[in-house]
C-alpha cells in the first residue's frame, strides 16, 4: 500500500528526529513526501515540512529550514488553510529566536498566535512560551513575565509538569532581571518542586546553582554557600564537569 508506505516513512522520521538523529530524519521527511506527492496527497507532502524544519533548526541549518518555511507557508496560504501556515509561522519563529534575531521570531509568534489559540490551546499557549523566551532574551522582562504568568496558569491546570517548571524557572529569570530576586528564589524553588517529581536532577542542579547567584547578591553568603554545595554534588555524581567547576567557584 504506497500511502500506508508514506505514513510508516514519516512516522520513521518523526521518530528518528526524537532521538536526534536529524540528518537521517531529513532524509526520511524527504522521502515521506516525495511518497505523498506520488499519491497525489500534495498537502500531507507539504506537511512533512514542519518536522524537516524542525530538524534543520536543530542541525543550525537555518537558512534552509527558514527557505523550507517560507515556501511551505506559501503553499498553505495560496491553498487557503490558515492553520497550517500558522504552524509553519511558530516554526519560523523558532528558527529566528535560535539566530537570535527577537524582534523578527516575536513578530512570527504574534503572527501564528491568533489561529493556533483557537485551533489548539495547547499549542497557543506554548506559542506564547516562546514567545516570553524571546523577550527575556531581548532584554524586555515585563512582558515576559506577563506571558508566562497566563502559561503558568494553563499548564498547572493541565498538569503539564514539564512545562510547569521551565515557566517557573523562565518566570524566576524574569524577576531576577528586574532585581526582584526574593520573587525569583520563589519561582525558582517553584521549579525545584516540579523537576524534582520529573526526576530531572540536572535542571534541578542548575536552579541550586542559581539560587546560589541570586543569595550572593543578596549578600546571603551562608544561603548561597548551602546551595552551591547541593549544585556540586549532584553535578559531581552526574558527571558533568564544567558545571561542578562553577559549582566550587562559589564554595571557594
Amino acid at each position: 500500500d504506497p500511502v500506508a508506505k508514506a505514513k510508516l516513512t514519516l512516522a520513521r522520521a518523526h521518530s528518528l528526529r526524537e532521538i536526534g538523529q536529524y540528518k537521517d530524519a531529513i532524509a526520511e521527511y524527504t522521502r515521506a513526501a516525495r511518497l505523498f506527492e506520488k499519491q497525489k496527497m500534495i498537502d500531507e507532502s507539504w506537511r512533512t515540512s514542519i518536522g524537516k524544519m524542525d530538524a534543520l533548526d536543530q542541525m543550525g541549518r537555518y537558512r534552509e529550514a527558514l527557505n523550507l518555511a517560507d515556501r511551505t507557508a506559501k503553499y498553505f496560504r495560496t491553498s487557503s488553510k490558515p492553520f497550517w501556515e500558522a504552524k509553519i509561522f511558530a516554526n519560523a519563529g523558532n528558527i529566528y529566536q535560535h539566530l537570535g534575531q527577537y524582534d523578527q521570531a516575536l513578530k512570527f509568534y504574534q503572527k501564528a498566535y491568533p489561529i493556533l489559540s483557537n485551533e489548539q490551546p495547547g499549542d497557543g499557549y506554548i506559542l506564547r512560551f516562546n514567545q516570553a523566551t524571546s523577550y527575556l532574551c531581548s532584554g524586555n522582562p515585563e512582558n515576559a513575565v506577563e506571558l508566562l504568568k497566563s502559561c503558568q496558569d494553563y499548564f498547572q491546570k493541565q498538569n503539564l509538569s514539564s512545562f510547569l517548571a521551565r515557566t517557573h524557572y523562565n518566570i524566576a529569570y524574569g524577576f531576577y532581571l528586574k532585581g526582584k530576586y526574593h520573587d525569583a528564589l520563589f519561582h525558582l524553588n517553584e521549579a525545584r518542586t516540579q523537576l524534582g517529581g520529573l526526576k530531572d536532577w540536572s535542571f534541578l542542579a542548575s536552579c541550586y546553582l542559581d539560587e546560589a547567584e541570586i543569595y550572593l547578591r543578596l549578600n546571603q553568603i551562608d544561603e548561597a554557600v548551602t546551595q552551591a554545595r547541593k549544585a556540586r554534588n549532584s553535578f559531581s555524581k552526574l558527571g558533568m564537569p564544567y558545571e561542578l567547576a562553577e559549582s566550587n567557584a562559589f564554595i571557594g
